[in-house]
């Protein structure tokens, strides 16, 4: 029995912010699936693209109205929710930011409630073009103010966990804003002006059916070392 107990809690383990889950609010990917580009820091940014993991690569890109329709054609998406569009900094003040979240009109359908530590975001930076480098920030808004994580400056094909904390219990039935936060340097891309990101959040669900059957064929073996 203690040998069960410890390999369920190895299996937990293994998939990110699984050992949070009672400390921090984790998007599930319908919720993450609903956030849009809300206003960005400078002029030239898109937005084209968001929708869940397929599975594979996502195919190539498609540029016939004007509009990209797929992640990319060689970019992996890690995470159960893809965003890709294009981010240029025109102002000259080194860095453009555009905020991908949900606002006030959109959490009102959700109806997020619990009380939490803060706001936890697994997140992968999929874009794997010229080495470029993307920096990221998740964030919660309420009536009292605005809270914001550390950023996090992430090379290709790498991830993190952005976390907002609050310093205090924070009720999620009061949140009005949620989301993160991506960011373009020129001073990080060899002075490049713009890049086109491809960032994917939210753990690949395992079904339980899955997870049920590796605790069986564990629980088996275990059996089978007992009696050989």
């Amino acid at each position: 029995m203690k040998r069960i107990f410890l390999f369920i809690s190895m299996l937990v383990g293994l998939f990110p912010g699984a050992a949070s889950a009672a400390m921090y609010y984790q998007m599930d990917p319908a919720t993450a699936a609903s956030m849009t580009l809300q206003p960005v820091s400078d002029s030239g940014s898109l937005y084209y693209y968001v929708g869940y993991n397929p599975g594979t690569a996502a195919g190539d890109e498609v540029w016939s109205d004007g509009t990209h329709l797929t992640y990319g054609g060689t970019m992996t998406m890690t995470y159960a929710v893809g965003f890709s569009g294009y981010l240029i900094e025109s102002s000259g003040n080194d860095s453009a930011i555009a905020t991908i979240g949900l606002s006030s009109s959109g959490l009102t359908s959700l109806g997020l409630t619990g009380t939490y530590d803060g706001f936890l975001l697994p997140i992968s930076n999929d874009d794997n073009q010229d080495n470029r480098t993307w920096s990221y920030a998740s964030y919660v808004e309420t009536d009292a103010g605005t809270n914001l994580s550390a950023w996090a400056q992430l090379g290709p094909g790498t991830q993190t966990n952005l976390i907002v904390t609050t310093g205090s219990l924070l009720d999620f039935s009061k949140v009005t804003k949620i989301g993160f936060l991506i960011q373009w340097k020129r001073s990080e891309n060899g002075g490049s002006t713009s890049g086109d990101f491809h960032t994917s959040v939210v753990p690949v669900p395992v079904p339980a059916a899955v997870l049920l059957g590796m605790l069986g064929l564990s629980v088996a073996g275990m059996k089978l070392r007992k009696f050989s």
